[in-house]
């Protein structure tokens, strides 16, 4: 399997997204609501091929550095799109993109939170949930319309991938999103570590023979 280079993608593929800050307990964080992939050329196709969803938008940053991410508490749909940077988990989704010869993929995520690693993630959870704090999750109830908004999209072609790990601090958010997701009319794609119901494989389990292993299997079972 052709595993395509960083550079080759970024000639191939664009990345937008929704970047904003929000304040619990004094403290601002730094999130992202929706990202796109598109090829280039093809931003204007009405409906995604896939939309992916996992755990959290790990090191998302602004394409520009100079970007000041706004500060809301509400109506997260409206904070407008910037280009973004790439990561190694945007490189892996453009890659079953060319597999499976998409031109457009969804991103969301369990929660909006912006973290390095899962462990920078799990701390920044703990203490927005010490607030009490769930709108950072699009399945919250209080973003219903932002979520069917995003998740309704005309298209009966449209696949959804679960792909948000293993790690327990993401247990309950995982069980919320599949209870949300599995009342849509679309089945639900994603390769399952054991036989609990929330766990289903990253798309970058890093080292690069995995990585190949986890296109190979998604792309068989999306086919």
């Amino acid at each position: 399997m052709e595993f395509w280079s960083a550079e080759q993608l970024r000639k191939e593929f664009d990345v937008i997204a929704s970047f904003y800050q929000i304040e619990v307990g004094s403290i601002l964080y730094q999130c992202r609501s929706h990202a796109v992939i598109f090829r280039k050329g093809y931003n204007n196709q009405g409906f995604p091929d896939a939309i992916v969803c996992m755990a959290n938008p790990g090191g998302a940053r602004p394409e520009d550095s100079s970007y000041q991410l706004p500060i809301i508490q509400n109506h997260f749909d409206k904070v407008a799109y910037v280009m973004s940077k790439d990561d190694s988990t945007i490189r892996q989704l453009q890659r079953l993109m060319q597999k499976m010869n998409w031109n457009v993929i969804s991103i969301i995520n369990l929660s909006d939170l912006i973290s390095d690693n899962m462990e920078d993630f799990q701390v920044k959870l703990k203490q927005v949930e010490q607030y009490s704090f769930k709108k950072h999750s699009i399945f919250d109830d209080t973003r219903l319309l932002e979520r069917e908004a995003l998740l309704d999209c005309n298209s009966n072609y449209t696949k959804i991938i679960l792909a948000w790990g293993k790690d327990s601090s993401i247990n309950q958010l995982a069980c919320v999103a599949i209870g949300i997701l599995s009342k849509k009319e679309k089945h639900l794609f994603g390769l399952k570590y054991s036989s609990q119901k929330w766990d289903y494989a990253h798309p970058f389990p890093r080292k690069k023979q995995r990585c190949i292993e986890w296109l190979k299997k998604m792309s068989l079972q999306l086919s």
